[in-house]
């Protein structure tokens, strides 16, 4: 079996705690979610720019978490 073909047989395993910024978009109001979605998916805003951001708001959610949830790697 060549390693593309092991590589592509593997399944992710996800473990631990549901990603923090998933938690976030599903109790936060409405109108946070939106903003932060939008934030989310505009490349041009750094991981580290929502993560200060969301901490100033009252949310401990760091830059590693962000990109992490905007690669589709987080524990969902």
């Amino acid at each position: 079996m060549s390693f593309a073909a092991a590589l592509a047989a593997e399944t992710p395993t996800r473990r631990g705690q549901q990603c923090s910024t998933c938690l976030l978009l599903s109790t936060a109001p409405k109108g946070d979610v939106v903003t932060l979605q939008a934030a989310l998916d505009d490349q041009s805003i750094s991981g580290a720019t929502i993560s200060r951001a969301l901490t100033s708001y009252g949310q401990q959610i760091g830059s590693s978490a962000v990109q992490r949830h905007r690669r589709g790697d987080c524990v969902k």
